[in-house]
């Protein structure tokens, strides 16, 4: 204080005097401030932005449709009066058809003359609207698209308007709640390192509220400067961002006025609480230094754990914890809010990459499929017109996240044995299948007569594919017996794979679980498998139809057409197994697809493209489809939505879509969870300032408590190791109700995502570990660092001052 009288400063200068308290330290200003800008550009950025596309969203929507309200006058001469009347600014004339709801059925009304009017005050287009056709008794509706971005009461159910002003009143309040509490520990710490200068004021004349101007000067400097650069950055970002997102963002001043009302508002009662320390203090207290640190009777409860663990330190630190649990249960909550926030976080984030690749294996190496299969039913030339044109297809395959294309040899073949076939698959695929049920079904409603049309479609048909050698290799990652390197007439058999359905995790719930691994048949190496010749049966059966619908006429073909093909295709299929005319091939490998989902597609045959070619007799150029390899990893939603749109054709959607439905929301949900990470560090960073300032100012309290300390004999080691333990009892207790909360707050997500993405429960242990590890690094560095700047003769603390 003296020194602050004999550099110039007078008593009654408290403006001054309120600076170079804040210039004496200025590490811990700056600290303040840039704890205050953190919060007011992420505040006022995303208040500047939200405003910024408001502006924006009202501009379009007049561009659309340029007025406010629409009145029904009834001829010319009552819309030019209404025209011209002062609560009118602008408005012509034109055709308008209006729905009249006042009847008992909705009835629609063409007025000639409608009045298109734009009011004098937007934000009062509703009233004016009301008015003017109450005035006139016409009937007249508003512009619902431009309402809305006004907050009209008959677009917003009267409630709109007060719910946004309220709810932004309540983010800014959240923020300001955490900038102010970094002011108010700085505030503090300043308080406690020059209570002896307020002590001497006092002594001198000065008032209590004297003193309060300096403390509220000191909280208003910090946090208008930090407003101030808050809001020039925040600006400044978000016009970057609006030239991106082809927005026009600028400095608006609406968004300012709920960040000072908070701010500034909050301030002035944190501010007020800071100065009860002083003003409750006697002089003689102040200059001496003397805080009024309560100081309650602790009971004997024995040495506890960390007594048992640690020794006398270990007691002490206890009892030191237990004589202030207000700030030991702020610390830990704090600490805990924060881990448990991390832990959430980052475990949605890892679930969510996760999600990726757990997707990427449901669908196997090529997730986009566009294709469709030949068979009785349909022969080649009907797949490839129903397929995307060319163009479209060749699109895709240049598409940058697109790795790899290739095409799709693949088509419906029949088995001359439904019930052998049958007789090969495994209860549980037959059980915990959809197609597996199906097929079940089938069987048990044609016991008797498996060669009906609807027995021989369901249990004789296989899929029959066919891969060049390339891909063949590529097969070897699933082989569990036999080898990919066929020989003519070899094929292989995909034995095991993964389904979602299964009725007992089903319970009625719409939600995706956990994939199904299991063997679906019991096909061997060396086993073989028969085929009614595919070329053949394909062309008989398309023969026969053509015949047949050539020999009735139009009414019969549209009434009974599909029923006499499927008749039919099933007497051409009985006629060739009777004649023999079946290929037989040999089963050289056996394949396992893991997690590919492959359980509601039936037996899968894969063969050479050789041998493809001869069973269906179609050539290179013959294809079924296309199958994509997608980077899913790097894939953005607008790049699906751009594939999607060369997919889509008016012919149908193929069965590839769930594939990018999922990836769809995922990257959404990525995106909201990159926000709430976001979020979640700044609650980390203003959390840990607070924290550190915290626990400085009560080490500063304490040091009377630590000078008597080492006066009867502790060395400033031990000294050190007692605090610390303080520090191990928060970081502890706080680690472990951050984990728990973090994990069951994670659960909660995951239980709600499982519902819409296929996805496994992976607690994010690299967060847990951070947690811990940044919570350690807090709290120790927070005692530590003060600690080390302690006098190592403490006998001082103990004297009075002259």
């Amino acid at each position: 204080m003296a020194g602050l009288i004999q550099g110039g400063t007078e008593v009654g200068d408290y403006k001054d005097l309120a600076k170079k308290y804040l210039k004496a330290n200025r590490g811990r200003s700056l600290i303040t401030i840039i704890g205050v800008v953190i919060t007011v550009i992420v505040l006022y950025g995303g208040l500047n932005i939200a405003y910024s596309y408001l502006l924006h969203a009202r501009d379009e929507e007049r561009k659309d449709r340029d007025y406010e309200f629409v009145l029904m006058a009834e001829s010319r001469s009552q819309a030019e009066q209404i025209a011209a009347d002062d609560m009118i600014e602008k408005a012509y004339i034109g055709r308008y058809e209006y729905t009249d709801w006042s009847g008992d059925s909705p009835d629609k009304v063409l007025y000639k003359n409608a009045i298109y009017a734009t009011g004098n005050n937007p934000y009062r287009m509703e009233h004016n609207m009301n008015v003017i056709a109450e005035k006139y008794d016409i009937n007249a509706e508003l512009n619902d698209g431009l309402a809305l971005l006004y907050f009209q009461d008959g677009t917003t159910d009267g409630s709109m308007l007060m719910v946004i002003v309220w709810t932004i009143l309540l983010i800014a309040y959240i923020f300001a709640i955490f900038a102010v509490g970094i002011i108010r520990n700085t505030v503090q710490m300043f308080m406690m390192e020059q209570i002896k200068d307020y002590g001497i004021l006092r002594c001198i004349g000065a008032t209590k509220g004297q003193l309060k101007r300096i403390v509220y000067l000191m909280g208003a400097l910090l946090e208008c400067i930090g407003i101030l650069i808050g809001i020039i950055l925040g600006g400044l970002i978000t016009i970057v961002i609006g030239v991106f997102t082809g927005v026009s963002a600028g400095y608006h001043l609406v968004p300012v006025i709920p960040v000072l009302i908070c701010y500034l508002g909050d301030l002035y009662f944190v501010m007020r609480d800071n100065c009860k320390v002083i003003v409750s203090m006697t002089p003689i207290s102040a200059v001496r230094g003397q805080f009024r640190i309560k100081a309650g009777r602790i009971k004997d409860r024995g040495r506890g754990l960390m007594g048992r663990i640690f020794g006398m330190e270990g007691e002490y630190a206890r009892k030191s914890v237990l004589r202030n649990q207000g700030r030991f249960v702020k610390t830990v909550a704090s600490l805990s809010v924060s881990i448990a926030a991390l832990i959430a976080v980052m475990s949605v984030a890892g679930t969510l990459d996760n999600a990726v690749d757990y997707l990427d294996s449901k669908y196997g190496p090529y997730q986009l499929s566009v294709y469709d299969l030949p068979s009785q039913f349909q022969d080649i030339d009907t797949v490839e017109a129903g397929l995307p044109d060319a163009e479209h297809m060749r699109r895709i395959a240049d598409s940058r996240n697109v790795i790899s294309a290739r095409k799709v040899y693949e088509t419906n073949a029949y088995v001359p044995d439904a019930e052998e076939l049958y007789s090969r698959f495994t209860e549980d695929y037959l059980n915990k299948t959809m197609y597996g049920e199906v097929l079940s079904s089938t069987k048990k409603r044609y016991e008797k007569d498996l060669s009906s049309v609807t027995a021989q479609t369901s249990l004789s048909a296989i899929r029959f594919r066919g891969f060049n050698k390339d891909d063949l290799t590529d097969l070897n990652q699933y082989l569990t017996d036999g080898t990919v390197d066929l020989s003519d007439r070899g094929i292989l058999v995909v034995a095991g794979g993964s389904a979602e359905h299964d009725n007992e995790l089903w319970n009625g719930d719409i939600t995706y679980e956990t994939l199904n691994h299991l063997l679906m048949n019991d096909y061997k190496v060396g086993d073989t498998i028969s085929i009614v010749d595919t070329a053949l049966l394909f062309s008989e059966t398309q023969k026969a139809v053509e015949d047949a619908d050539n020999a009735v006429n139009g009414c019969d073909k549209a009434d009974r057409g599909t029923e006499k093909r499927m008749h039919i295709a099933n007497d051409v299929y009985n006629r060739l197994v009777a004649e023999g005319r079946c290929h037989t091939y040999t089963v050289e490998g056996i394949l396992d697809m893991g997690d590919k989902v492959i359980g509601d597609e039936g037996l899968q045959v894969y063969t050479t493209l050789d041998n493809y070619f001869a069973e269906t007799g179609y050539t290179e150029n013959q294809i079924s489809g296309m199958e994509y390899q997608i980077d899913s990893n790097k894939i953005t939603n607008g790049e699906i939505v751009d594939i999607q749109s060369d997919i889509y054709t008016e012919d149908g959607i193929y069965e590839m879509n769930m594939y990018f439905d999922s990836m769809i929301m995922i990257k959404g949900f990525k995106s909201i969870n990159r926000v709430i990470l976001m979020i979640a560090a700044l609650v980390f960073a203003l959390g840990a300032v607070n924290i550190i300032n915290a626990t400085a100012g009560n080490l500063h309290m304490r040091r009377k408590e630590f000078a008597q300390l080492r006066v009867i004999g502790m060395s400033r080691k031990i000294l050190l190791k007692t605090v610390m333990l303080e520090g191990i009892m928060a970081v502890a207790l706080a680690d472990v109700i951050g984990i728990v909360t973090g994990t069951a707050i994670y659960f909660g997500e995951y239980s709600f995502l499982k519902l819409v993405i296929p996805m496994r429960f992976t607690p994010s242990v690299l967060a847990i570990a951070a947690g811990i590890l940044l919570s350690v690094i807090l709290v120790f560095g927070s005692i530590y660092l003060p600690l080390r700047k302690l006098p190592k003769s403490m006998a001082e603390d103990l004297t009075l001052e002259e």
